[in-house]
């Protein structure tokens, strides 16, 4: 069954630069003959719709004549274009310049945003050279202190052995000091023994010749 389809009109005559509405009661896809027109809810030629009210948008650029509007692939309307009226022209010369000037500040905000931008880059790749300069230099250092340690750690381990090896030569000096001290005793003790032998034949002698 065709859908029914309701228009506030079936031709519509308007200028270059204004725009009419179109009625739909159903989900509809609506296609403007020319690209120069286009429906407002979506910047184009072409809208998928639901019921309801669209806007056509009659671009500067379009050409004089009759343009056909269609939905679901049958004509609906015929727009009659005619040249652009003085005080569209006027109008749409001031929407221009105000949007030109609008651009002209975006673009310097743009610009300027773009050269902090880009000195953030300098600044950011300047930092990373310094850091790895830093961390060069920083591998070179821990080279060096780990070659520092390695010659440290086998000097502490000859020191190590050396002092094992002198305490073995005290204990081995220990053990012959005692034994010398035990020879000395036993050699004191004999002499005193002898001495006093001596001392004892000495006196009995002088005793014996005292006697006489």
């Amino acid at each position: 069954m065709i859908a029914t389809l309701l228009f506030s009109i079936l031709i519509l005559s308007v200028s270059v630069g204004e725009n009419v509405t179109i009625s739909v009661n159903e989900r509809s896809i609506l296609k403007a003959e020319d690209p120069c027109m286009y429906f407002r809810e979506t910047m184009s030629s072409v809208a998928e719709v639901e019921p309801g009210v669209y806007t056509l948008q009659i671009g500067l650029n379009c050409s004089e004549g009759i343009k056909v509007v269609s939905a679901n692939g049958n004509r609906i309307a015929a727009v009659s274009i005619s040249p652009a009226k003085s005080e569209v022209i006027q109008k749409y010369a001031f929407y221009l310049e105000r949007e030109l000037r609008g651009a002209g500040v975006k673009y310097s905000k743009l610009f300027e945003e773009l050269n902090k931008t880009l000195k953030k880059v300098k600044d950011l790749e300047e930092e990373n050279l310094k850091l790895k300069t830093d961390k060069t230099a920083l591998e070179t250092e821990l080279r060096s202190v780990k070659e520092s340690y390695e010659l440290l750690q086998s000097r502490y381990n000859t020191l190590t052995q050396n002092l094992e090896s002198e305490r073995g030569k005290i204990s081995q000096m220990e053990i012959e000091l005692k034994s010398l001290s035990a020879q000395t005793a036993t050699y004191r003790t004999t002499t005193l023994f002898l001495i006093s032998i001596f001392i004892g034949s000495f006196t009995a002698t002088v005793m014996m010749l005292r006697r006489r």
